[in-house]
């Protein structure tokens, strides 16, 4: 775990006692196709596929496990590590790292994740060129509201937050099948970050300095265990992940180029952590932690 994570988790948690404090309350009401609310403890049965995975379709949604209430709020860390190309260094690996602030609450057909984007910081193994993103660009992305579900499996509890896309600069008919924009002059282009240029702008520094104008396309999945502890439970896993970008243009013209991406197959590379803290945590208390 990371260290400043965990500082900050022992700062903002509340000691927990279960689901019966205040106003919050479990989700107790079992949406469609989700089974009665076993505990965490339920012993698992035949019908549990071994080797079976938590975003394995077909699997039956658990309503409630353990101590994890309507309302709960978590600190979300995620690293997503992939290859680009980069003029006259080569292919080079980098790591998106980023925090956000997630609330778990009771949807339609069973839990939601309502999750903020709070700080992005791009590593890479030189800081000869250095990405940033600006907070005008971090500020501009919406709140998601996820589907997530719990199932049980051969190992106990398993959690998954299913793919979902998500569209920067650009407002999309159909945001599966209808390509990005490759114009600055196309009509479905916003300036999402309101900086007055189309789509979203990154800076570089270093080597080269400049903003980029980019549209993106990207989804995320995340995949791991439930794990029950003293105080609230805390989940972490895998992040598998696919991203289009667009160059739309740049006012330096070293940097207006389309750069070839990859995301790192290796599992390890690409990992998510919730850990929860008080409900009244901020992304200014999470940004410490990134």
């Amino acid at each position: 775990m990371d260290k400043n994570l965990t500082l900050l988790w022992i700062g903002l948690a509340t000691t927990w006692a279960g689901c019966g404090r205040g106003e919050q309350s479990p989700l107790s009401s079992t949406p469609p196709g989700a089974e009665e609310a076993p505990s965490i403890q339920t012993p698992v049965t035949p019908e549990v596929r071994e080797g079976a995975r938590a975003c394995d379709p077909g699997l039956p949604a658990l309503a409630a496990v353990g101590d994890l209430c309507d309302g709960d709020t978590y600190a979300v860390r995620m690293e997503q590590s992939y290859f680009a190309e980069v003029p006259i260094l080569g292919v080079m690996r980098y790591s998106l790292r980023s925090s956000r602030l997630a609330t778990f609450g009771a949807g339609v057909s069973g839990w939601e994740l309502r999750v903020r984007t709070c700080a992005l910081a791009l590593s890479a193994p030189t800081e000869i060129v250095r990405t940033v993103f600006p907070d005008a660009f971090v500020r501009s992305l919406p709140e998601q509201i996820r589907s997530v579900r719990f199932v049980r499996l051969a190992s106990g509890v398993g959690f998954c937050a299913p793919r979902q896309l998500e569209i920067r600069g650009a407002a999309l008919g159909d945001a599966e099948s209808d390509p990005l924009p490759r114009s600055p002059d196309d009509a479905r282009l916003v300036d999402q970050d309101g900086d007055g240029r189309p789509g979203v702008t990154v800076r570089v520094s270093g080597l080269v300095n400049g903003e980029v104008y980019v549209v993106q396309k990207d989804w995320y999945q995340l995949e791991g265990d439930f794990e029950a502890a003293a105080g609230r439970p805390t989940l972490q896993g895998t992040v598998a992940w696919q991203t289009e970008q667009v160059v739309l243009g740049a006012d330096n013209p070293i940097l207006d180029r389309q750069q070839l991406t990859s995301p790192d197959p290796d599992s390890a590379n690409n990992r998510f952590s919730l850990l929860p803290v008080d409900a009244t945590a901020t992304c200014a208390d999470l940004a410490l932690a990134i």
